[in-house]
């Protein structure tokens, strides 16, 4: 199921976050990931933010600004 985003999700969406760039960005090390986590979980609610959620569990997440697509 696919649905708007609710404060509580934030620590589930953060870890999909810091877990999926750290995977993905390989070449950076894991402490810049660190250093702008709590960066990032102020930023993100700011944004129009939906996320999937399957079975009680969020499995992924957006976040729209604007007609754009958010993304580092």
């Amino acid at each position: 199921m696919i649905r708007k985003f609710r404060e509580n999700d934030l620590p589930s969406i953060m870890q999909i976050w810091f877990d999926s760039n750290v995977e993905v960005h390989s070449f950076i090390p894991e402490k810049y990931w660190m250093d702008n986590f709590e960066i990032v979980k102020d930023i993100l609610p700011q944004a129009e933010i939906y996320v999937y959620e399957n079975l009680g569990k969020i499995s992924g997440f957006i976040g729209l600004n604007k007609d754009y697509i958010e993304v580092e």
